[in-house]
């Protein structure tokens, strides 16, 4: 039996576990913004998501694996860090995104660098980021 009051509904849901000792993320996206490798030699965004829950009935959901090597870093976020408009009006959108993030140092660095470059005091939806980072290796 359907339940009437998730009928026709769906949300989007990304589920994470990390591994430190080997240093693994594992992850299945579904529908939710694509996680932001941060890396000097594979830097880019991890397009591997599925369809949101309750959009498809017949979706398939698929783990991704990912090892961090030594200063690489996970962002993970929500739309409404992207969707951040300027005073005149366009949206911050992932370019601006990524140029930011490589140049942050912390996620608090990340946010106050948005929204500096809008020219806003404050994101007109919510926002949740979260940063994941592997140490460099100590010699």
């Amino acid at each position: 039996t359907q339940d009437r009051m998730l009928s026709g509904k769906h949300f989007s849901i990304l589920l994470m576990r990390w591994d430190p000792v080997n240093h693994i993320v594992s992850y299945a996206n579904a529908g939710h913004c694509e996680p932001l490798l941060l890396s000097g030699t594979r830097p880019g965004f991890r397009t591997n998501g599925e369809f949101p829950v309750g959009l498809r009935t017949d979706t398939v959901f698929h783990d991704e694996i990912l090892q961090l090597a030594p200063g690489e870093a996970l962002l993970l976020y929500t739309d409404g860090l992207t969707e951040l408009r300027s005073e005149g009006g366009a949206l911050s959108g992932t370019d601006l995104l990524v140029t930011i993030a490589r140049e942050s140092n912390s996620v608090q660095d990340l946010v106050d660098s948005l929204l500096a470059a809008s020219g806003r005091r404050h994101f007109d939806d919510d926002v949740m980021v979260f940063r994941l980072k592997r140490d460099r290796a100590v010699s």
